[in-house]
């Protein structure tokens, strides 16, 4: 299904390293079969990414990859984040629509 976040702010932060493995926060759809993954839809005033943290739809098998919809007032990316949509295996990756009615700022 669609994962659907509306807020006013929106703060994405962090990653946490168990025994090597890395485990980022974030917002994720993935399929691992045929399936279509979930579109991630992001409504925000302020959306803020950072330290690691990803919003990211994939695909490992035959399936498509879901797409992630982006539409905020005003949107920062700091340190080490990810928007991704990605395959890996034969579906197809997803589409990224990023819409700000303000700024967009990395760092």
């Amino acid at each position: 299904g669609t994962l659907n976040v509306s807020a006013a702010k929106i703060n994405l932060a962090g990653v946490r390293n168990r025994n090597g493995e890395i485990f980022r926060s974030g917002l994720l759809t993935s399929t691992t079969s045929n399936g279509t993954a979930g579109n991630a839809i992001i409504n925000a005033g302020d959306l803020s990414i950072s330290d690691g943290a990803e919003i990211a739809a994939s695909t490992s098998g035959t399936g498509k990859a879901g797409d992630i919809i982006i539409n905020a007032s005003g949107v920062e990316l700091n340190r080490n984040v990810r928007i991704l949509a990605s395959s890996t295996g034969s579906g197809t990756a997803g589409n990224i629509n990023l819409t700000t009615t303000g700024r967009i700022r990395a760092t």
